[in-house]
């Protein structure tokens, strides 16, 4: 805000005023892209790791049931087997069905978009709102 000072002295009050309602707007939209890009990140991070963490604990119970039939194993390891499969399953399926990635890049679109307007805003005051106002 600092920067653009110069200018108001050549620019009508309600025309700075805009100005600065259309920063403070494209500023939060852009602080509030950034912090669903964020959680969308970790998100991504997460479901990615625990579908990794899962699969091998899969496989690993997979190895132990093709040495013997799964009916001589016990009642605990039948359950922690069929509850890593429903995991398992459930996270491949949501990693897809979410689509993380898409929704990081929609709102990286619209963080820049942003961006690129409140560079216009400090393009305008400090080259056209300038000359404009003194005219």
């Amino acid at each position: 805000m600092a920067s653009y000072r110069a200018h108001v002295f050549f620019m009508k009050e309600e025309k700075l005023k805009v100005l600065q309602n259309q920063n403070e707007v494209a500023r939060l939209r852009k602080e509030h892209n950034l912090g669903i890009i964020e959680l969308m990140n970790s998100y991504c991070f997460a479901t990615t790791m625990l579908l990794l963490a899962l699969s091998i604990i899969l496989g690993i119970f997979v190895l132990q049931i093709s040495g013997s039939e799964i009916q001589s194993k016990s009642f605990r390891f039948k359950t922690f087997f069929f509850c890593t499969l429903a995991l398992t399953t459930f996270f491949g399926i949501l990693i897809p069905g979410i689509n993380h990635q898409e929704n990081i890049i929609t709102h990286k679109n619209s963080f820049l978009a942003y961006s690129a307007t409140q560079f216009r805003i400090y393009n305008f005051l400090a080259t056209d709102g300038g000359t404009q106002g003194s005219k």
